[in-house]
């Protein structure tokens, strides 16, 4: 097939086609729906740059997935299923945090979110900045036995929990019988009153921080883990 080379093309998501269909054959599972051609303003299918290829081979030589690089103008998501690493505009980023696809790596991300509040861990000499809506934390304690954090809090509504945890506090990362790459971003089980919850996340080097919705009469969030530090 003659491709019409687009020197000035960036490499785009698929999720910025608003349901326009590529070609078949042009989805692979080696990057988790990424979509390897690419078309210019008229929609012509035009040669993948190697922007993608670049993060599947950072990934596979063995590179943390948050630790991935992408080129500039692009941000790095991980995807929450298994951890795999995407490069993507800054948009279409915000659009897969907020569906859950996965967790936004961001360097200053501690610097955009408002966690005016700060709690200490009990059984730890740790605190944790957070911001709730609706309800009010009573406390938060760490349960080394089930490798958990348990956020305690009483409800006047539905509401939001956005709460940074030091990674150095508390991480969740692929160990040697996982099999994606050693040390590699994994997700946290976190459940609400017992009930698996989906939740939101951006992470940087130092950080992890979960955003969780809950119900009016939740009680318990607990914020599972493979390690606590």
């Amino acid at each position: 097939m003659a491709f019409n080379l687009d020197p000035q093309l960036k490499i785009k998501s698929i999720f910025e086609y608003n349901g326009d269909n590529p070609p078949a054959g042009y989805y692979t599972d080696r990057c988790h729906g990424c979509f390897l051609g690419a078309f210019n303003s008229t929609k012509q299918l035009v040669e993948p740059k190697n922007v993608l290829e670049s993060v599947l081979k950072q990934f596979k030589s063995g590179i943390a997935a948050n630790d991935v690089k992408c080129d500039n103008g692009l941000s790095l998501v991980i995807k929450s299923e298994d951890g795999s690493p995407a490069c993507v505009k800054s948009q279409t980023a915000q659009k897969l945090v907020e569906r859950g696809w996965g967790g936004y790596v961001s360097p200053n991300a501690k610097g955009t979110v408002s966690l005016p509040n700060s709690m200490h861990v009990e059984g730890t000499n740790f605190s944790v900045d957070y911001n709730i809506t609706n309800a009010k934390v009573l406390g938060i304690k760490a349960d080394i036995q089930s490798k958990s954090l348990i956020v305690s809090i009483k409800t006047a509504g539905d509401g939001k929990l956005t709460i940074d945890l030091p990674r150095t506090l508390i991480d969740a990362k692929c160990t040697e019988r996982c099999i994606l790459p050693y040390g590699t971003d994994v997700p946290f089980a976190v459940a609400n009153d017992g009930q698996d919850w989906r939740y939101t996340e951006i992470k940087t080097a130092t950080d992890r921080i979960l955003t969780i919705t809950f119900n009016a009469g939740t009680k318990q969030i607990e914020i599972g883990v493979i390690q606590i530090i």
